[in-house]
């Protein structure tokens, strides 16, 4: 743009035009992107939270009812792994945020190699 001058060229024109086009178009796919991730994520996360609940709740009652000091030794130690691996892991949580931001990054990435591509060819 700044090559162009206070004249453009039509050709110059037409590209400033394409560029335009291209990152509202690349905008419009990184929000689309991050919406439907972070929304699969909050999905993903609740179905975690509710199975984690269920299983939770269903060995804490097995392990009040247990019958011997054996039985309740083994439940409390499955209530333990249960406990152990709750969806509510912060760095597994982490890695799948950072993992849907680069997923929306990708449009705009794309569409600037593609432009720096096709204006190192002018």
């Amino acid at each position: 743009m700044a090559t162009a001058g206070p004249l453009p060229s039509e050709r110059d024109r037409t590209e400033f035009s394409l560029m335009s086009r291209e990152k509202n178009e690349a905008a419009s796919e990184a929000l689309q992107a991050f919406g439907l991730g972070f929304l699969n994520l909050a999905i993903a996360v609740a179905v975690e939270t509710g199975t984690h609940m269920w299983e939770t709740s269903a060995a804490a009652a097995a392990l009040a009812s247990s019958q011997s000091p054996s039985q309740w030794l083994e439940r409390q130690a499955a209530l333990a792994k249960i406990a152990a691996n709750a969806p509510a892991n912060p760095l597994r949580l982490a890695n799948s945020a950072t993992r849907v931001i680069q997923e929306s990054l990708a449009p705009i990435h794309n569409r600037a190699t593609a432009n720096a591509a096709r204006l190192g060819a002018l």
